[in-house]
């Protein structure tokens, strides 16, 4: 009956309040959570409420949540709300919730992010609660990151941990940086503490020398990246020691993407400098990077 009623939806619109009915109407829970959830992409707006409660009269956490997942994206501003307080009615948040809570924070009014940024620092795994605060960092005004960073810090894993502190200095307000900055000193990997340093060169370029220091001690193949991306905004001085990095990369890829930007650094600054010069003398001023 699933299958068909999944069949159905694609090619007959006209039928889904029939077959939204015949799904509430299937015994097992787990086959009624995948009718509800096949049904949710195609349903119109007017159908939602229905989906919703049918969604939550399932019993089973996981079978619930797996509906209000797929609920969650095509839901109205004003049912948002109560799908927020089905999924804040999970109670193994830690492995089911997490989906809705993402899904959801894109969408709901900022009077809820304070509730569902407290939902998430209650999600139990870690990686879980790092992916929603990644989204929440995106959405919340300026007053609830210090909340995101108190919720950064407690994360054990160390690349988790980078991943919310880069998020945070996409959006980093002044007062801030003092403690994002001391939370990325606190990374021990050199390749997550680099990569958060590098994030924030964005908004604080003194930290350039810095970043370019903690990604010279990266061991891994990962080291090539962050220089490569460092080249791009290094200030001239550094230059001839980012050189000396990339020359001791030994995968030959990595070295000559490390190269190309580096090039195209200094090709920028010959230009530059160039424009400043008559005409007849600016190829002979570029001519030397060839």
């Amino acid at each position: 009956r699933v299958n068909i009623l999944r069949a159905l939806a694609e090619k007959l619109p006209g039928l889904l309040p029939e077959a939204l009915a015949a799904a509430r109407g299937i015994k097992d829970e787990s086959d009624r959570a995948n009718a509800l959830s096949a049904l949710a992409e195609k349903l119109p707006a007017d159908l939602l409420p229905e989906a919703l409660a049918a969604a939550r009269e399932i019993k089973d956490e996981r079978d619930r949540a797996s509906v209000l997942r797929a609920l969650a994206e095509k839901l109205p501003a004003d049912l948002l709300p109560e799908a927020f307080a089905a999924a804040r009615e999970i109670k193994n948040n830690s492995y089911y919730c997490y989906d809705i809570l993402r899904a959801l924070a894109e969408k709901l009014p900022a009077d809820l992010l304070p509730e569902v940024l407290a939902a998430t620092r209650d999600i139990q795994y870690e990686s879980s609660r790092t992916s929603v605060l990644r989204a929440l960092t995106e959405k919340l005004p300026a007053d609830l990151l210090p909340k995101v960073l108190a919720a950064a810090r407690e994360i054990q894993d160390e690349s988790d941990r980078a991943y919310v502190l880069r998020a945070l200095a996409e959006k980093l307000p002044p007062g801030l940086l003092p403690e994002v900055l001391a939370a990325t000193r606190e990374i021990q990997d050199e390749r997550n503490r680099a990569s958060v340093l590098n994030a924030l060169t964005e908004k604080v370029p003194g930290l350039l020398p810095e970043a370019f220091a903690a990604a010279k001690e990266i061991k891994d193949e990962s080291r090539a990246y962050i220089l490569r991306a460092l080249a791009e905004k290094l200030p001239p001085g550094l230059l001839p020691e980012i050189l000396a990095a990339a020359r001791e990369i030994q995968y030959e890829t990595d070295r000559a993407n490390i190269l190309s930007a580096l090039a195209e650094k200094l090709h920028q600054g010959c230009c530059q400098k160039s424009s400043l010069l008559p005409g007849k003398f600016r190829m002979r001023a570029i001519a030397p990077m060839s």
